[in-house]
């Protein structure tokens, strides 16, 4: 809280209608900033629907977001009024690393980091090895566990990925080093991949998807910097493309990605987190101070 405002992370559980109801309770004057910090994806429903009197949502004052397509996507997917929304930027934003550009060590061998953001998700790159064993042929697999949950789904799956013979490397190293140490990432909901993109790595989305589609682009403008396989024939294809890239197609690949990357998790405003954050009478004393 600071100044008469309080700001939590948008997931519309129990604890934020909480704080909003104990806002709407009390005498004082009092604003709800919810900030969608994450990558945002069809799974929150609530954001389209927050708005309707059926859904007896709670909404708050301001929907704070990371970066222009995230704006963009509340309005036009999740319809949210463009006078609710304030664009922050993301803690996330981060500069490009040096790029991963020998072209004969990714002939030789492709360093592939897989980045696990649901428990299902190694399982569906498993059936995709299993769909081609030479799918990850002349490539050196490093997987990072999404850390938090689904920790035995996730330990079942690499067994079953190293029952069909590919080996996988897994660390404790942090996302930045995990990264900089691959030539290229598949994700499939991680917003850690956006991460990946901005530190100047080629991402290629794959649909591992079960019952909810997680995609995170999904909405969010022009997709054609990246590319989005739906089948083991369309990853393999993907990789044997930044396999074969020469540098400058390299390099290519990578600036256009890092440029939808900063329109996600742009850089971080703070004058815009004072402004939305301080209510209009401390705001009035500040510009009078």
């Amino acid at each position: 809280m600071l100044e008469g405002s309080i700001i939590y992370f948008n997931k519309e559980k129990g604890l934020e209608r909480a704080i909003i109801k104990a806002r709407n309770d009390q005498a004082k004057e009092t604003r709800c900033i919810a900030y969608n910090h994450a990558i945002s994806n069809q799974g929150l429903l609530y954001i389209r629907f927050a708005h309707s009197e059926l859904a007896g949502s709670l909404n708050p004052d301001v929907i704070a977001c990371t970066g222009p397509r995230m704006r963009q996507w509340l309005m036009e997917w999740g319809h949210v009024r463009p006078d609710r929304i304030d664009l922050l930027g993301s803690s996330r934003y981060c500069e490009p690393l040096s790029l991963a550009n020998d072209t004969q060590e990714r002939n030789k061998r492709l360093r592939v980091l897989f980045i696990s953001g649901t428990g299902h998700e190694p399982d569906g790159l498993v059936d995709f090895v299993e769909e081609d064993p030479s799918l990850l042929s002349g490539c050196q697999l490093m997987v990072r566990l999404y850390p938090y949950f689904w920790i035995h789904e996730q330990t079942l799956a690499l067994e079953r990925i190293r029952a069909v013979g590919q080996s996988a490397i897994v660390n404790q190293q942090s996302l930045k080093e995990q990264i900089e140490a691959c030539h290229v990432v598949i994700m499939a909901s991680s917003s850690a991949g956006v991460e990946a993109m901005l530190y100047g790595r080629p991402v290629i989305y794959a649909d591992l998807h079960d019952l909810v589609d997680l995609d995170p682009f999904a909405y969010k403008g022009d997709l054609s910097a990246m590319d989005r396989c739906f089948s083991s024939q369309d990853l393999k294809k993907a990789l044997q493309k930044v396999r074969g890239m020469n540098e400058d197609e390299y390099a290519t690949f990578v600036r256009k990605q890092i440029q939808m990357a900063q329109e996600i998790f742009s850089e971080p405003q703070p004058e815009q987190v004072v402004r939305i954050l301080t209510s209009q009478k401390r705001l009035k004393e500040l510009q009078n101070g």
